[in-house]
């Protein structure tokens, strides 16, 4: 090999292994990009199910709470007259 391809031969060379480092940081910093992603989505999610369960219970206390005054409001169509009115002036008062 005569000495100009021998120099081109050797920065070729060199631009390859500057070119393959590049390659792997590039490789390196994707995938830790995508870990982050991922991570981040994953905390997405499980915020949005702790918002929807506390909704969810939230919204059952409401349901139990209106299930009590209805069963009562029942029971009390049941009491004898003068109970009733009794009952309902309490509540009024």
């Amino acid at each position: 090999m005569d000495p100009e391809q021998r120099n081109d031969y050797e920065r070729y060379k060199s631009d390859n292994q500057q070119l393959l480092q590049e390659i792997q940081r590039s490789r390196q910093e994707l995938e830790e990009v995508t870990a982050n992603l991922g991570h981040a989505e994953q905390k997405l999610r499980s915020d949005t199910l702790k918002q929807r369960a506390q909704h969810l219970r939230d919204e059952k206390q409401h349901l139990m709470k209106r299930k009590e005054d209805l069963e009562l409001q029942t029971n009390e169509m049941n009491l004898p007259f003068p109970e009733a009115r009794e009952r309902l002036m309490n509540r009024i008062k």
